[in-house]
Protein backbone atom coordinates (compact mmCIF):
# COMPACT_ATOMS: atom_id res chain seq x y z
CA UNK A 1 0.00 0.00 0.00
CA UNK A 2 1.32 3.44 -0.92
CA UNK A 3 1.49 6.24 1.58
CA UNK A 4 -0.15 9.61 1.04
CA UNK A 5 3.25 11.20 0.39
CA UNK A 6 4.07 8.62 -2.30
CA UNK A 7 0.69 9.11 -3.97
CA UNK A 8 1.04 12.90 -3.89
CA UNK A 9 4.53 12.62 -5.40
CA UNK A 10 3.23 10.30 -8.16
CA UNK A 11 0.31 12.56 -9.12
CA UNK A 12 2.49 15.68 -8.98
CA UNK A 13 4.58 14.25 -11.86
CA UNK A 14 1.83 12.29 -13.65
CA UNK A 15 1.12 13.46 -17.21
CA UNK A 16 -2.30 12.27 -18.37
CA UNK A 17 -2.32 11.61 -22.12
CA UNK A 18 -6.05 12.30 -22.31
CA UNK A 19 -7.88 10.63 -25.18
CA UNK A 20 -4.66 9.37 -26.77
CA UNK A 21 -4.68 6.42 -24.42
CA UNK A 22 -8.08 5.36 -25.83
CA UNK A 23 -6.94 5.42 -29.48
CA UNK A 24 -6.35 1.68 -29.44
CA UNK A 25 -9.98 1.03 -28.58
CA UNK A 26 -11.40 2.31 -31.87
CA UNK A 27 -12.92 -0.57 -33.78
CA UNK A 28 -12.31 -1.02 -37.47
CA UNK A 29 -16.04 -0.41 -37.98
CA UNK A 30 -15.63 3.06 -36.49
CA UNK A 31 -12.65 3.98 -38.63
CA UNK A 32 -14.33 2.67 -41.80
CA UNK A 33 -17.46 4.71 -41.04
CA UNK A 34 -15.40 7.85 -40.40
CA UNK A 35 -13.42 7.36 -43.61
CA UNK A 36 -16.67 6.97 -45.57
CA UNK A 37 -18.12 10.13 -44.00
CA UNK A 38 -14.94 12.07 -44.81
CA UNK A 39 -15.06 10.88 -48.41
CA UNK A 40 -18.74 11.86 -48.75
CA UNK A 41 -18.06 15.24 -47.16
CA UNK A 42 -15.15 15.95 -49.49
CA UNK A 43 -16.82 14.71 -52.68
CA UNK A 44 -18.04 17.50 -54.91
CA UNK A 45 -21.07 16.51 -56.96
CA UNK A 46 -21.54 18.34 -60.23
CA UNK A 47 -24.89 20.09 -60.45
CA UNK A 48 -26.53 18.66 -63.55
CA UNK A 49 -29.02 20.54 -65.72
CA UNK A 50 -32.73 20.48 -64.91
CA UNK A 51 -34.50 17.90 -67.05
CA UNK A 52 -38.10 18.18 -68.21
CA UNK A 53 -40.82 16.18 -66.48
CA UNK A 54 -41.29 14.14 -69.64
CA UNK A 55 -37.60 13.25 -69.85
CA UNK A 56 -37.45 12.29 -66.16
CA UNK A 57 -40.61 10.19 -66.51
CA UNK A 58 -39.31 8.39 -69.60
CA UNK A 59 -35.96 7.51 -67.99
CA UNK A 60 -37.65 6.29 -64.79
CA UNK A 61 -40.16 4.20 -66.75
CA UNK A 62 -37.43 2.63 -68.91
CA UNK A 63 -35.35 1.90 -65.80
CA UNK A 64 -38.32 0.37 -64.01
CA UNK A 65 -39.33 -1.84 -66.94
CA UNK A 66 -35.79 -3.02 -67.77
CA UNK A 67 -34.32 -3.19 -64.25
CA UNK A 68 -31.59 -0.62 -64.91
CA UNK A 69 -29.93 1.20 -62.03
CA UNK A 70 -30.50 4.96 -61.93
CA UNK A 71 -28.79 7.93 -60.30
CA UNK A 72 -31.22 10.62 -59.14
CA UNK A 73 -30.15 14.15 -58.35
CA UNK A 74 -32.62 16.18 -56.33
CA UNK A 75 -33.01 19.96 -56.27
CA UNK A 76 -31.83 20.10 -52.65
CA UNK A 77 -28.75 22.22 -51.98
CA UNK A 78 -26.79 22.45 -48.75
CA UNK A 79 -25.77 25.72 -47.08
CA UNK A 80 -22.75 26.00 -49.37
CA UNK A 81 -24.90 25.73 -52.50
CA UNK A 82 -23.74 22.19 -53.29
CA UNK A 83 -25.66 18.98 -53.97
CA UNK A 84 -25.27 17.00 -50.72
CA UNK A 85 -25.75 13.56 -52.31
CA UNK A 86 -27.24 11.61 -55.16
CA UNK A 87 -29.57 8.64 -54.81
CA UNK A 88 -28.68 5.53 -56.74
CA UNK A 89 -30.41 2.21 -57.05
CA UNK A 90 -33.20 0.38 -58.82
CA UNK A 91 -36.62 1.88 -59.40
CA UNK A 92 -38.94 -0.33 -57.34
CA UNK A 93 -42.16 1.53 -58.08
CA UNK A 94 -43.74 4.89 -58.66
CA UNK A 95 -46.98 6.85 -58.70
CA UNK A 96 -48.07 10.33 -59.80
CA UNK A 97 -46.19 12.02 -56.95
CA UNK A 98 -43.11 9.96 -56.11
CA UNK A 99 -40.75 7.17 -57.08
CA UNK A 100 -39.10 4.52 -54.88
CA UNK A 101 -35.39 4.14 -55.56
CA UNK A 102 -34.31 1.24 -53.37
CA UNK A 103 -35.40 2.31 -49.86
CA UNK A 104 -35.69 6.02 -50.68
CA UNK A 105 -38.93 7.74 -51.64
CA UNK A 106 -38.24 10.70 -53.94
CA UNK A 107 -40.87 13.27 -54.88
CA UNK A 108 -41.07 13.61 -58.67
CA UNK A 109 -41.32 17.41 -58.55
CA UNK A 110 -38.05 17.52 -56.57
CA UNK A 111 -35.97 15.63 -59.17
CA UNK A 112 -33.43 17.75 -61.00
CA UNK A 113 -31.81 15.07 -63.11
CA UNK A 114 -31.97 11.32 -63.51
CA UNK A 115 -29.69 9.05 -65.52
CA UNK A 116 -29.00 5.37 -65.83
CA UNK A 117 -25.72 3.98 -64.52
CA UNK A 118 -23.10 4.06 -67.22
CA UNK A 119 -24.90 6.87 -69.05
CA UNK A 120 -22.52 9.82 -69.35
CA UNK A 121 -24.92 12.08 -71.23
CA UNK A 122 -26.55 14.81 -69.18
Amino acid sequence: MLSDDELNKFFANYNDRGMKKWQGFYLSDHTIKWAKQDKERNTIIEILPQQSEEEIGQILFNSFSSGLTVIVQENNLDLEGKIPCEIDGNVLGYNEESVMVNETKVKLDNIRNVRTVGDRSV
